[in-house]
């Protein structure tokens, strides 16, 4: 056994961070795998195995419970555990002050309103582009506030949302050199730093996306309805997703043609800052996704970090809790 193969099939039990689970010993992924059993009266098991280390699938490889060669999802039913919107900060890994900008297709806005009561530290939410007006999230809105205003409102909120200016249905963002600067007064900053007209999944025009050069932590987010979907369909800028990924719109979103677009320069990487981080965050990911993301997951290697948020329920989102 190669300890590439072992690396490999290690990686893939280790595909998504659930950090803060009440289970110590599983806290170390979100992916879990069932030993497969063909007979209906065990197919839907509680037993799991949990997160293995390199050490240990030696052993199991050696007691030839891991197969040699073989795609993990064909040896094992994979569960795929995804974390709580809750518990995303932690699961981004961030550190005491980060410049998070996300961009991509859906989930966005959730993921900027959920990152704005997790991190320790003051927290700036804004957008580079826009934001719909109807959407503050419970939180204290400024619009183009002095570095004094600023400092007071962080003082006594502790996050709050900043746009340039009101506009009649969306919030006008701000510039990409004002985000920077606000680093320097807050903790953290959260950008919005794309559009896409609600469609789960995106490539950029020439002037997309809009991200500060402080960017630390590249965000490129994924809708689960466009996984394995029509292209033109599910896609904003449908051409441009064809195109990145060298095939037709009216071609599936495949995991090769995700994995592709995710990585390009062209595709979801495009304007990513030197030294920063680049997670992929899939958002409404289910059990129903597991397989896909475990391709996916590989196909886009050990250097990109991938992290699933499950549904939530209407109380459980991010723009309500604070109201």
């Amino acid at each position: 056994r190669h300890d590439t193969q072992i690396d490999h099939d290690v990686h893939l039990l280790s595909l998504f961070t659930a950090v803060g689970d009440a289970e110590p010993s599983r806290a170390r992924a979100g992916l879990v795998a069932r030993p497969h059993r063909d007979d209906d009266q065990h197919r839907n098991s509680e037993e799991v195995r949990p997160p293995c280390s390199k050490d240990e699938a030696n052993i199991l490889y050696a007691s030839g419970q891991l197969e040699h060669g073989g795609i993990m999802a064909r040896r094992y039913c994979l569960a795929m555990r995804s974390i709580r919107v809750g518990q995303l900060a932690d699961a981004l890994k961030l550190g005491p002050s980060e410049l998070v900008a996300l961009v991509g297709g859906g989930g966005k806005t959730t993921a900027l309103f959920a990152l704005g009561c997790q991190p320790n530290g003051s927290v700036v939410l804004t957008t580079t582009t826009k934001l719909g007006r109807s959407r503050p999230g419970g939180r204290r809105t400024l619009f183009a506030p002095t570095d004094n205003e600023l400092l007071s409102a962080l003082a006594e909120e502790g996050c709050v949302l900043a746009w340039h200016e009101d506009g009649v249905r969306k919030a006008v963002g701000v510039t990409p050199e004002t985000a920077d600067h606000w680093f320097g007064l807050a903790d953290h900053v959260v950008v919005e730093a794309d559009g896409s007209r609600g469609k789960p999944f995106k490539a950029p025009l020439d002037y997309e996306p809009v991200i500060p050069s402080s960017t630390t932590v590249l965000v490129a987010c994924v809708g689960a309805r466009a996984l394995g979907a029509i292209i033109d369909v599910q896609c904003q800028r449908p051409d441009r997703v064809a195109d990145v990924a060298g095939c037709l719109v009216s071609d599936v979103l495949t995991p090769s043609r995700l994995a592709a677009v995710l990585l390009s320069d062209q595709g979801s990487r495009k304007g990513l800052p030197v030294g920063a981080r680049f997670v992929v965050l899939i958002n409404q990911a289910t059990d129903a996704h597991a397989d896909y993301l475990v391709e996916l997951d590989a196909l886009l290697g050990p250097g990109v970090a991938m992290v699933a948020v499950a549904p939530f329920a209407p109380g459980e989102s991010p723009e309500a809790l604070d109201e």
